[in-house]
């Protein structure tokens, strides 16, 4: 997290109309925090938007629970456990908006992870009529909110690692209380006689407290038939450093050339 904890977002647009020219726009917000704790002794805090384009600008707000399924991808729904106020903002050009965020629920032993949204909406004069020729693509922010645990427990593991049909299977689980962001995830291929044959990172973003991510990486025939186990290595700040290796079999890769 950077000193000022903002994310500048530029909305870039290019669109062609039937035959017509068309009028690309753009526009720019800041937001920060971009990250919100709430906790038992803070159940409350200020997120500020600044309009940076130099045209006013309209936003609105709105709150979603946030889980995960087992690849990472967001699942969200509504919520009424966030709330917010003003719901509606309008901002000159170079000016800025607080938002008050807080929380009406109870804070658990488990941390609980919601979104709020913060979409650019069409300016006044395109409601109107006044921009026929003209396409925008509008801005939609999801701000992470952390509601933290009351108490806390830290605990990941690597579960699940194998090669089955030339890919490698590995699943990591956060068995702690608050979500964690693994810094790297390594899988590394070897030989019997612990020669690399192949070094591959995984990207990863948040896994949320009591979720898993299984992650996929397919290797090339001759890396998966090369390699006699295959290492994961991850790297989860200060927390922990998880290492698990599993063997490589010639059934694990498949057929032989079907890659």
């Amino acid at each position: 997290m950077t000193r000022s904890r903002q994310l500048s977002l530029a909305a870039v647009t290019a669109a062609v109309m039937a035959l017509l020219p068309a009028i690309a726009h753009g526009a720019s917000f800041t937001v920060s925090p971009i990250q919100v704790y709430l906790s038992a002794k803070q159940t409350s805090t200020i997120v500020t938007v600044r309009n940076d384009s130099d045209e006013s600008m309209r936003f609105q707000l709105t709150a979603m629970k946030w889980d995960q399924s087992e690849t990472g991808e967001m699942q969200l729904t509504p919520t009424t456990d966030v709330v917010f106020f003003p719901r509606l903002l309008t901002i000159p050009r170079g000016d800025q908006r607080n938002v008050r965020v807080g929380l009406v629920v109870p804070f658990g032993a488990t941390e609980k992870t919601y979104r709020l949204f913060i979409e650019e909406l069409p300016p006044a004069s395109d409601t109107a009529g006044g921009a026929q020729n003209s396409v925008r693509m509008r801005t939609r922010m999801g701000i992470p909110i952390f509601a933290m645990p009351t108490t806390g427990r830290a605990g990941a593991a690597v579960t699940e690692l194998r090669v089955e049909n030339g890919r490698v299977v590995l699943r990591l689980e956060n068995r702690g209380t608050s979500h964690v962001i693994p810094e790297t995830i390594k899988v590394t291929g070897r030989t019997r006689e612990g020669g690399a044959v192949f070094e591959k990172m995984i990207n990863s973003w948040y896994v949320l407290a009591g979720r898993s991510q299984r992650f996929e990486v397919a290797l090339s025939d001759r890396e998966c038939r090369g390699a006699a186990s295959v290492t994961a290595d991850v790297q989860i700040g200060e927390l922990a450093s998880l290492t698990q290796t599993a063997s490589v079999t010639a059934a694990s890769c498949g057929p032989a050339g079907a890659q």
